[in-house]
């Protein structure tokens, strides 16, 4: 679990510095980056 909320900090933080370089914060990319990594983390939590 502490692996999966790193990845999604990470992801947080990317975003931001992204988004402060581009000056475009676009939330679309970030929600679904985090839905996958959800959504892949539970498929392989099922799995084992």
């Amino acid at each position: 679990m502490k692996s999966i909320i790193l990845t999604i900090t990470g992801a947080f933080v990317a975003w931001l510095v992204i988004g402060f370089v581009t000056d475009d914060f676009e939330s679309n990319t970030l929600v679904v980056f985090i839905i996958g990594l959800l959504v892949g983390y539970n498929i392989r939590k099922k799995g084992e």
